[in-house]
């Protein structure tokens, strides 16, 4: 409905219209107004970052009337109000919007990091430590350098050694074999490797 006077609003900020029956047949916007009853409008532009994005109207079903500068004034104020509030609203929004997507990535990145061992051992096919990948939570005397090469039973407790032994029989056997998870105690409380 604004686009009859969109490019008024955008240049001058506002559109005053003193008698709509004496607009000329086809002027922008006379049918609409017309069809409504509307004798006299004033239509002030709500700018935000410099374009208009909507305008605040106001008109006349009963006489004809000339909208004076003071008024003009006053109307114009109320609309750029209007246009910061709505300008806020927007901006808090925008804000919302990028806590929510922040929120959601914090949530993604921490159930992959939930999911991912703090630990992974690489072993040979006999079972005998290779090397580690570690997370920042290592406790170095489990995988020192010197380990390299020691059987799996060295670094680990025995269910969790039997355990992996069972995995390490089924990959022999060709079978597809899923990596236990394995608790340990470093002290420092159990942890998942």
């Amino acid at each position: 409905r604004i686009q009859p006077w969109h490019e008024a609003l955008n240049s001058l900020g506002e559109v005053q219209i003193h008698d709509v029956a004496a607009l000329p047949d086809g002027a922008a916007g006379k049918l609409l107004l017309a069809g409504q009853g509307v004798r006299s409008w004033l239509a002030v532009a709500l700018v935000q970052d410099g374009v208009c994005q909507g305008l605040l109207g106001f008109d006349t079903v009963r006489e004809l009337r000339h909208f004076m500068p003071g008024k003009v004034h006053l109307f114009r104020s109320v609309a750029k109000v209007m246009a910061a509030i709505l300008s806020r609203r927007d901006a808090e929004e925008a804000v919302r919007q990028a806590h929510l997507a922040t929120s959601r990535e914090r949530a993604r990145l921490q159930a992959v990091l939930s999911a991912m061992p703090e630990l992974v051992l690489e072993l040979d096919t006999q079972g005998c430590f290779m090397v580690c990948h570690a997370g920042a939570a290592l406790c170095p005397a489990l995988v020192a350098e010197d380990r390299r090469g020691a059987p799996l039973e060295t670094l680990l407790p025995a269910a969790g050694a039997e355990a992996v032994r069972r995995m390490l029989a089924e990959m022999a056997r060709g079978e597809v074999a899923k990596a236990p998870a394995i608790e340990l105690d470093l002290g420092g409380g159990e942890r998942w490797w």
